[in-house]
Formats: structure tokens, C-alpha cells, sequence
């Protein structure tokens, strides 16, 4: 009995003898390789910070370098409203643009229907509602219209620093809202040809989204105002010369003209009131383009160095 007991715990020990072994190895296995994986986190750590540091301006300026030479080459209207979406995400505000092709009849854009707190639209809409009030003899745009001082607006413009008493043609009215988009010859015409006709001209263009009362636009509804002078003849063919005239090599050439070959003509009118900025006309040449850009919230030196880029943009794609 006593042999077999011991043979017995002999067993017991040899199926035992195994077990300490593998139970010492789990305990020294973490320990024998804490230094390696230190070490492995450590280099990895090493490597981020030169990839980092090191490498991302090289892969940025490549990726910068790729993009601008991609602007040259859109095939499609959304490649170029995707490239100016990604131009102006970063900034300061909210950006819109419109573009109608009087060469293909195709309009495209972004936040095209936006509304953007501006005063271009009510500019543009007047100096057509004199000219067509002109044109149904209800507005005689030879009158003298004589300068007083209690209708001067500083805000902008050449003529509130003239004496009270300097005589000026409404013609020569309707030129220095194109020329300095001045609020001393927007006051005078409101008050001579009237909101009435103002909003006759919304009414007979069938534009939709403008709200006079709160001074909003969109970049669709300032398109439709140049649609319809240029395509439409909604003045006539004298009056559409002068308009055009008017807003050639304004005061303001720094926006949509800035970036734009220096041989084409730019027709157009800028607009800029606290945060909110507008530029919109029409581009002449083989293939000329109605374009508005808007900004609202907007930082003006930001709004400064993107309108040329965005005009610029379009101008490669209508012209390639």
C-alpha cells in the first residue's frame, strides 16, 4: 500500500513537473521584453516627430504646388465651384459666386442662392431704372441737378467733398455711381426717379430672392440684372454703351479686373458696406462671362487677395 501511495504521488509530481517551468516563464516574459517594447515606442515616438518636422512642409508644398497647377485645368464647372470651395473654407465669413456663359448659355456657381447682406443689387437695379424711366420719357437724365449740402452721404464717393451749390447733369450721376459707387448720387436719383421704379425693374425681371427692406441678395439675383442689359436688351442699344462705359475702369479696379489679363475689358461694380463685400459685371472677349462674387462676415483683408483668385479661376476655365 505504502509503494503504491508513493508510486502513486510519484505520478502526481512527474505530471507536475512541467507546470513550473511554464508558470516561471509567463512571469519573466513581460519583464525580459519591457526594454524592447520601450525601446520600439520610443523610436516610433523618434520617427513621428521627424516625419512631422520634418517631412510634412515637403508634402504640403507638394500638395500646394499640385493644386495650383490644377487650376489651369478644371474640365468641368464643378471642378471649379470644388477648387473655390476649398479656397475660400478656411476664411473668415461666408462666399458666394454666380457665372453666366453668354457663350454657352450655362450658368453655374456657389451659394448662388444665398442671400448675402449687400447693397450691389439696389446700385445696379437703379442705374437701369433711370435708364429705362429715360427711355419712356418719365426721367429726363439731362436735367442740372443742383448739390445741396443736407443730401450729401460720406460713405463713399467724390461728390459729398463738392460745395454745395456745383451743378451736375443726372447723368453724370448715374456715371459716378459706376465710377465710385457714390452714395451722394444714389441718395439724389432714389429720391428723383423713385423706389417705385426701383422695384418695377425686380418685378419685370422676375427676380425672386432680393429683400430691399433688409439689403439682401444673392449672387443669382445680381447675375439676372446683367442677363437682362446683356442678353436680354432690357435698355437700348445707346443706353446699354453708356451702362457699360459707366463701369469701365472705375476707381475700383482691384477685385475681379486685378488678376484678369490687362487687354480685356471689365465692366463692373464694386460695393462694400462694414463686413460685406460685392463685386459684379461683366468680362468681355471671345468669351465673355456675367460674374458676381459676395462675401458677408468677411474679413476685408482676406476678401482682398480671394476675389482676384476667384475671378482669375473663372476666367482660366471660360478660356480654356
Amino acid at each position: 500500500m505504502i509503494k503504491k501511495k508513493i508510486d502513486k504521488k510519484e505520478e502526481e509530481q512527474l505530471d507536475l513537473l512541467p507546470v513550473p517551468p511554464k508558470t516561471k516563464k509567463k512571469k519573466k516574459k513581460p519583464e525580459s521584453r519591457k526594454p524592447i517594447v520601450i525601446l520600439f515606442l520610443t523610436t516610433i515616438l523618434f520617427s513621428l516627430i521627424f516625419f512631422i518636422f520634418g517631412k510634412t512642409p515637403v508634402i504640403l508644398e507638394k500638395i500646394n504646388n499640385e493644386e495650383k497647377e490644377e487650376v489651369t485645368d478644371f474640365s468641368t464647372t464643378q471642378g471649379v465651384v470644388s477648387e473655390i470651395t476649398k479656397m475660400t473654407q478656411s476664411l473668415q465669413g461666408n462666399y458666394g459666386f454666380h457665372v453666366y456663359s453668354l457663350a454657352s448659355d450655362k450658368s453655374y456657381g456657389l451659394n448662388s442662392r444665398r442671400k448675402f447682406e449687400s447693397e450691389i443689387f439696389e446700385k445696379i437695379a437703379l442705374m437701369i431704372a433711370c435708364f429705362q424711366q429715360e427711355e419712356s420719357q418719365k426721367f429726363d437724365l439731362k436735367t442740372v441737378y443742383v448739390l445741396a449740402d443736407e443730401e450729401k452721404e460720406e460713405d463713399s464717393g467724390v461728390i459729398w467733398a463738392k460745395p454745395a451749390g456745383t451743378h451736375f447733369t443726372y447723368l453724370k450721376l448715374l456715371e459716378t455711381i459706376g465710377q465710385y459707387s457714390d452714395s451722394t448720387a444714389i441718395n439724389v436719383l432714389k429720391k428723383r426717379v423713385g423706389e417705385k421704379a426701383i422695384r418695377e425693374v425686380v418685378e419685370e425681371f422676375d427676380i425672386k430672392e432680393t429683400d430691399f427692406d433688409k439689403a439682401t441678395t444673392t449672387p443669382r439675383d445680381v447675375s439676372i440684372l446683367f442677363e437682362k442689359v446683356y442678353v436680354d436688351n432690357a435698355l437700348s442699344e445707346r443706353n446699354t454703351k453708356s451702362f457699360s462705359d459707366f463701369l469701365t475702369e472705375t476707381a475700383f479696379e482691384k477685385r475681379i479686373p486685378r488678376l484678369l489679363p490687362k487687354d480685356v475689358k471689365v465692366s463692373h461694380l464694386e460695393s462694400s458696406e462694414m463686413s460685406s463685400f460685392a463685386d459684379a459685371g461683366i468680362v468681355f472677349g471671345e468669351k465673355p462671362f456675367i460674374i458676381v462674387i459676395l462675401a458677408d462676415g468677411a474679413r476685408e483683408d482676406q476678401m482682398a487677395d480671394i476675389f482676384p483668385q476667384i475671378a482669375k479661376v473663372i476666367w482660366e476655365f471660360e478660356n480654356k
